[in-house]
């Protein structure tokens, strides 16, 4: 049985340079260059019957034209969580999760307030709906609370309450 000799030819995104002795006449492996560079050794079957068609580039291409805005599933950076909440992709924000989303009433109460939300607020549904975030159906709710009892720790508390969300809306 003879070696037909591949080099030249071009599979896919590779093109074969040369062969690769593994010692074998049978199952030949082939260094070939795919077009993004990356040179790699292939079987001679896995070319011919287009089992290998790039170093792996072409798929995460293909992966990355389907993610985002180019995913047939995406909802315009929208999803709802397993509790119902409605999130929204801002990966900038500061209080984004893991995977880049932020609960909508939040955003929501944030721009009704013009400043993120601080750590000990909460934002509350109304109408106990999870996923209706109008704006009038949102309340802010805080569990800042005083350190200690004494009159002048509780009057230095209601002041700071009070110069913190008098100004509110």
């Amino acid at each position: 049985m003879s070696l037909v000799d591949m080099s030249g030819q071009a599979f896919g995104r590779w093109t074969v340079l040369s062969r690769v002795n593994n010692g074998k006449l049978r199952d030949a492996y082939w260094l070939c260059r795919c077009q993004c560079g990356k040179e790699h050794s292939v079987q001679g079957k896995s070319l011919r019957r287009g089992d290998s068609r790039s170093c792996g580039c072409l798929r995460r291409e293909l992966t990355l034209k389907r993610t985002g805005v180019n995913s047939p599933g995406w909802r315009g950076g929208k999803t709802k969580s397993t509790c119902g909440y409605i999130l929204v992709q801002m990966p900038s924000h500061p209080a984004a999760q893991a995977d880049g989303y932020v609960p909508e009433h939040r955003i929501i109460m944030e721009r009704k307030l013009g400043r993120y939300l601080l750590q000990d607020e909460t934002v509350h549904h109304i109408n106990g709906v999870r996923h209706d975030n109008r704006p009038e159906n949102l309340e802010l709710w805080a569990s800042r609370q005083p350190k200690g009892q004494r009159v002048a720790d509780l009057v230095a508390w209601a002041e700071e309450i009070l110069v913190l969300y008098k100004r509110q809306p």
